[in-house]
């Protein structure tokens, strides 16, 4: 468990909000600023809030330690972002929350909160809405926006380590720790042999793939509906970028295909259809969006049981054996569903 949240767990529920509120003012100050108001936005892969500065208006304020007992990223992983934030705002059109540095230059301060010394990063605000339910023309600005950040992946080629790398080692630990679930779960030994055989072959797709600059580099990793938002002139933009991940584009794409999967197939082809028009030319072997998909949703599932407040939700556990019933016997059997 992150030290940060060890250090809530400790706390009575009544004043964890109070922590967090003195948490902000401490990593406003180690960047200079006094917050006239914060919002706190929640606790994933580090604690957010909004500022509202005097001078610089609307920004965003992560502090970078881990909700639960996920692994938090190197000091030198997370300035891998923030340098890539910067590059992403320097040398293309796409919108993206352009990191600040403290009074001293540095783009990852160190915050002294209750005998803990977290890094934190400050960024400008993206004003935009959350849309629940993509329209068609909506998703396949989503694919487009996500073509456009992997076509300037592969004009800038990184040699970024200690990084969150999505890989084939990245699902099979994903399933390990899924399988954490066996003594507690209703799921049964046929549908967790279906888990691990979706596992073991998207496993190897991935890696089949290839690390070469035009199929793999650096992606935003979590496209979820949390993080896509549309401006009031109606264009699409991702937020909570200062995480670097490495791995295949189609990544990317799997993430937000699994994601919207709610919605109708048009969407999803709609998104696909986006990605395809920004990156001409893009060959998808067969099966390989269900692959993603399936890692994607492995993915998921495996964060969340690291939180013990989700390892004992009833709707958690109908989504895993959903998981294993669907997306993983279906991929086994080579049912296309990504698109449908």
């Amino acid at each position: 468990m992150s030290a940060l949240s060890d250090l809530l767990e400790q706390q009575p529920d009544d004043e964890r909000a109070g922590i967090y509120d003195e948490l902000a003012q401490a990593a406003t100050r180690a960047f200079g600023l006094e917050a006239r108001e914060s919002l706190f936005l929640g606790h994933n892969s580090g604690a957010a809030y909004r500022i509202e500065g005097a001078e610089l208006g609307s920004l965003l304020l992560k502090v970078h330690a881990p909700q639960g007992r996920s692994e938090g990223l190197s000091r030198h992983a997370i300035l891998d972002g923030l340098d890539w934030l910067a590059t992403l705002a320097e040398e293309s059109d796409i919108p993206v929350q352009t990191p600040l540095p403290d009074p001293h230059g540095s783009l990852l301060p160190t915050v002294h909160f209750r005998g803990l010394s977290l890094p934190c990063s400050l960024q400008r605000w993206l004003e935009g809405d959350h849309v629940g339910d993509l329209s068609t023309d909506q998703a396949r600005d989503v694919g487009d926006l996500m073509g456009r950040w992997h076509a300037t992946s592969q004009r800038h080629p990184t040699t970024a380590d200690q990084t969150v790398r999505y890989d084939g080692h990245h699902v099979k630990q994903a399933r390990d720790n899924l399988r954490a679930l066996s003594p507690i779960s209703s799921i049964t030994r046929d549908s967790w042999h279906a888990v691990d055989q979706a596992a073991d072959l998207a496993g190897r797709l991935i890696d089949s793939i290839g690390t070469s600059p035009d199929v793999f580099g650096v992606v935003h990793g979590d496209l979820n509906p949390d993080n896509i938002i549309v401006a009031a002139d109606g264009t699409v933009q991702f937020i909570d970028l200062a995480q670097l991940a490495v791995a295949p584009y189609l990544w990317d794409l799997g993430v937000a295909l699994y994601q919207y999967s709610y919605q109708d197939f048009s969407v999803r082809r709609a998104m696909v259809a986006g990605y395809r028009d920004a990156r001409p030319g893009l060959t998808i072997p067969p099966l390989a969006l269900e692959t993603f998909v399936c890692a994607a949703a492995l993915d998921n599932l495996a964060f969340q049981c690291s939180i013990p407040a989700q390892r004992t939700s009833p709707l958690f556990h109908t989504n895993v054996k959903r998981f294993a019933t669907g997306f993983c016997r279906d991929l086994v059997d080579g049912v296309p569903f990504a698109l449908e």
